[in-house]
């Protein structure tokens, strides 16, 4: 971005530090790379210097941009981090994106809705159980219904964590 190339080769650093070196994830990497250039971009046509940047901007910079408030949320993470980056590499004094906030995201409606008891009995009668195939996905879906576990932790799921604690079998979750 033209805003970190003017800003010299601690600001050069900085960038390449925080693009390619700290964001393995290539899809974290995509995004945080374009809400850092936007961003960057938004500076460079307002005539914003790199060290003179200010929280007042950043908090401009999300009062005019028409995203949702999980985008700005990514944005905003996006810009603490190179921010950091760039205060570490003394490109900038302190980081302005570290007091922003925005928007506090709420959800309304996104209950997990509930299976109903007879909707179980009739998905679990319908696998063909004379095959291993079947078989295993019978077990799968009723832990998963049963016990209320997430799909992660089902998956890790060990023929150890089976077992009998004198009178009822149990499934022990290694998990949060």
């Amino acid at each position: 971005p033209a805003l970190i190339l003017g800003a010299g080769t601690a600001a050069q650093f900085a960038w390449d530090e925080f693009y390619y070196g700290a964001l393995r994830n290539p899809n974290t990497r995509r995004n945080y790379g374009h809400a850092a250039r936007r961003f960057l971009a938004w500076c460079h046509t307002r005539g914003l210097e790199l060290h003179r940047v200010s929280p007042r901007d950043v908090g401009q910079y999300f009062d005019e941009i028409p995203v949702s408030s999980v985008t700005q949320k990514l944005h905003l993470s996006a810009l603490r981090r190179l921010f950091d980056f760039l205060v570490v590499r003394h490109a900038v004094i302190l980081n302005p994106a570290a007091t922003v906030r925005t928007e506090r995201h709420q959800v309304v409606d996104g209950k997990t809705p509930e299976i109903a008891i007879e909707q179980v009995r009739r998905l679990l009668g319908c696998i063909n159980t004379q095959t291993v195939v079947g078989l295993r996905d019978r077990a799968i879906i009723g832990t998963l219904v049963y016990t209320a576990a997430r799909i992660g932790a089902v998956a890790k799921l060990q023929r150890q964590h089976f077992y009998d604690a004198g009178g009822q079998h149990c499934l022990r979750f290694n998990e949060k």
